[in-house]
């Protein structure tokens, strides 16, 4: 999909052989509430485009990436799940800048797993 100003909502995109939802080329659209699992690359895929939020979807268990932005800029990506992805990381941002993520950590957790977050996000941030 291409586009500027457009609302994806409460869709199911399981199963696909590539990406679950994808634009390319947009700016400005809601991407809200959907589900995007199980499918063989990302759940959510945005490339060049910019200006959208990304919201409140399960975009768990795919083959690459739950979430993947490649040359995109002033996104925000909040409220997602993004676990469990087979072959890359949970969110994977490629040549892009001044995006946004919002990690929600579980309300329990032990300190092992919290050593283990710190760590990927070290390793994320470099």
């Amino acid at each position: 999909m291409s586009g500027t100003s457009n609302e994806i909502r409460n869709n199911i995109a399981d199963y696909n052989d590539h990406h679950g939802i994808k634009l390319r080329v947009s700016s400005e659209n809601i991407i809200a509430n959907n589900t995007a699992r199980n499918n063989g690359n990302s759940g959510i895929y945005l490339y060049d485009s910019n200006n959208n939020s990304v919201t409140n979807s399960n975009c768990s268990n795919n083959n690459k990436t739950g979430i993947y932005l490649t040359n995109c800029c002033n996104n925000k990506i909040t409220d997602n799940d993004a676990s469990n992805s087979d072959n890359y990381n949970g969110i994977s941002l490629h040549s892009s800048s001044n995006n946004v993520i919002r990690l929600v950590p579980p309300l329990v957790i032990s300190k092992g797993e919290l050593d283990e977050v710190i760590s990927v996000l070290r390793e994320i941030i470099k």
